[in-house]
């Protein structure tokens, strides 16, 4: 049986867009939008688009009648955000028929930092004004923006300071070449971003590297030397001089950075230098020669002086300490128990007043004087008398008895010839 009416095309009446999620979107977040068309005959065609470019998604369509339902699902990102998306209905049968409805995302995200470098980072020499570019797309706007050299924060100065997100270096060195960092805050989190700053500047020196000496023909002393330089840039071209009494010669090495050198008694300086694509070395590097260098080098005369040095002060040093003994030994040899000059007389006496003994001190006392008066009437004479060389006193005599018994009742003090 067949249907006598003719088929009827109905365009879409009404299209409505749904979504499940509370606004902003958060990248990372996983979304679904619903997309309803109604009255359309035949069943209407439901199409998904992003910013004008369909839109990479999982569609499910269902038809209820007269409505048909799209669901689209996407993981929104950072690049979803300020984007329009778009629910699209049209009829086959009905040729440029067309709803659709618009969603504008808004997408937040932490900070995405993107780094460029003016001159290019291939080209910067050394004393250039250089400016580092940090580009920042957040959502938010970044709060917080602060720059870093090696990790760590740069503070403002006269030749470095930073305007906005960019960074200025004025007059730039080769110490300033390294790590330079932009870090960015917002309330999604902090991001950072790194360029690594090469600074191409020319020759430095080092110093001059002196290896072995070696017999040539002649049999003539050479030896080989090194020209270290510092230098960010490989093509460096070597340049020589050696000065002597006489006259100066030069010459040049190439990319070659030693060299032959003869070792003249006359030659006493050895000059080296480079140049590159920055420029010419400002400073030579210089190498004074003396005897011992002209000699081969060693270094057995430099230890051999310092041995003898060190033996030297050993010697002189124990010397020192035999001569304080010898002088401790006389002095103490010199200490006397009162028997020199008037100590005796001095020593006695005390010792008799001490003791408290008036009968005898008196007898004593002129005893002693008129022996030191004997005693300093001869003192000059070449011989002294047998009977002041060595005093013999009888232990029965009174004077001695006084004297013992003061000696065993008290030690006397010993006293140092040089008090008296």
């Amino acid at each position: 049986m067949h249907n006598c009416f003719p088929s009827i095309s109905v365009p879409p009446l009404d299209i409505k867009m749904e979504k499940n999620f509370q606004e902003p979107l958060s990248a990372g977040e996983e979304v679904t939008f619903t997309c309803k068309s109604f009255g359309s005959h035949p069943r209407a065609h439901i199409r998904w688009c992003l910013d004008g470019q369909s839109a990479i998604s999982k569609d499910i369509v269902t038809d209820n009648g007269n409505v048909t339902t799209s669901y689209h699902q996407r993981r929104s990102s950072s690049q979803d955000d300020g984007k329009a998306l778009e629910c699209i209905v049209t009829n086959p049968s009905i040729p440029n028929f067309i709803l659709k409805q618009t969603y504008m995302m808004t997408v937040h995200y932490k900070p995405e930092i993107m780094m460029d470098i003016r001159p290019s980072s291939n080209s910067i020499k050394e004393g250039s004004n250089v400016t580092i570019i940090c580009n920042i797309r957040s959502n938010p706007v970044a709060s917080r923006t602060f720059w870093l050299f090696q990790d760590k924060k740069i503070l403002n100065s006269p030749n470095v300071f930073n305007e906005g997100a960019n960074l200025f270096i004025q007059g730039i060195k080769r110490t300033d070449a390294g790590n330079y960092s932009c870090e960015a805050s917002n309330i999604k989190g902090t991001s950072r971003a790194a360029i690594q700053v090469n600074v191409d500047y020319a020759p430095v020196c080092q110093d001059i590297e002196i290896s072995a000496k070696h017999k040539r023909e002649h049999n003539k002393d050479v030896a080989n030397v090194t020209c270290n330089l510092s230098s960010n840039s490989e093509n460096v071209t070597f340049y020589w001089m050696t000065r002597n009494s006489s006259s100066n010669h030069s010459w040049s090495t190439g990319r070659d950075s030693y060299t032959l050198v003869e070792l003249d008694e006359n030659l006493f300086e050895l000059s080296c230098w480079g140049e590159n694509a920055v420029g010419l070395q400002k400073s030579t590097c210089t190498f004074s020669f003396d005897d011992t260098t002209k000699a081969g080098y060693d270094v057995i005369f430099i230890i051999s002086f310092v041995a003898i040095l060190c033996f030297i002060i050993f010697l002189a040093f124990f010397r020192k300490l035999y001569e304080r003994d010898q002088k401790d030994s006389d002095v103490e040899s010199n200490e006397v128990i009162g028997l020199k000059d008037r100590g005796c007389g001095q020593m006695l006496n005390n010792c008799v007043k001490s003791k408290g003994t008036t009968t005898n001190n008196e007898y004593l006392s002129k005893f002693l004087s008129s022996e030191y008066s004997k005693i300093t009437k001869n003192k000059n004479s070449s011989t002294i008398p047998e009977r002041f060389s060595k005093v013999k006193m009888s232990e029965e005599s009174e004077e001695m008895k006084v004297l013992l018994r003061c000696v065993k009742t008290e030690n006397p003090r010993r006293i140092r010839s040089s008090q008296f």
